[in-house]
C-alpha cells in the first residue's frame, strides 16, 4: 500500500496512540497530512511547559514491515520521548521549535495559521 491512504492510517494511529498511551506526557495541539507521505504534528510535552514542538514523520519506508500501522505507533513514541540530541538541530519558527527536519528542508506550513504579514 503505497498511496495517499497511508497519510491517514499514520495520522489516525499517531492520534489514537498518544490518546491510549501518552495522554498524560504529550497534548497534541494539531496534527495533519501534509503530502501522500507525510504527517505532521504540534504538540507539547508536559515535562516542556508551554513550548510547542514541531515534527515531520516522512513514509516510506515504513517502521516496519512496508506497515503504516507501525509507523504511527513509532511517531507517536517520539512524541513522548525527551528531544535530546535533536535540540541541537532544532529550528525555531513562529512559536513552534521543529525537530528532526533536516536543514535543507523547509519547515512545514501549518494549516489554518495566519501566514506572516507580507513586507510589500
Amino acid at each position: 500500500m503505497h498511496d495517499s491512504t497511508e497519510a491517514a492510517v499514520v495520522k489516525r494511529v499517531l492520534e489514537d496512540e498518544i490518546l491510549e498511551n501518552y495522554a498524560s506526557i504529550v497534548d497534541v495541539v494539531r496534527t495533519w497530512i501534509e503530502s501522500p507521505n507525510s504527517v505532521c504534528i504540534v504538540y507539547r510535552r508536559r515535562l516542556d511547559g508551554d513550548q510547542l514542538i514541531g515534527q515531520r514523520f516522512r513514509f516510506p519506508p515504513h517502521a516496519a514491515n512496508d506497515d503504516p500501522v507501525s509507523t504511527g505507533v513509532d511517531a507517536a513514541l517520539n512524541t513522548a520521548e525527551p528531544l535530546g540530541a535533536l535540540l541541537e538541530s532544532a529550528r525555531l519558527a513562529d512559536g513552534v521549535l521543529w525537530v528532526a527536519i533536516p536543514p535543507a528542508d523547509a519547515l512545514p506550513l501549518i494549516p489554518d495559521r495566519p501566514s506572516a504579514p507580507s513586507r510589500d
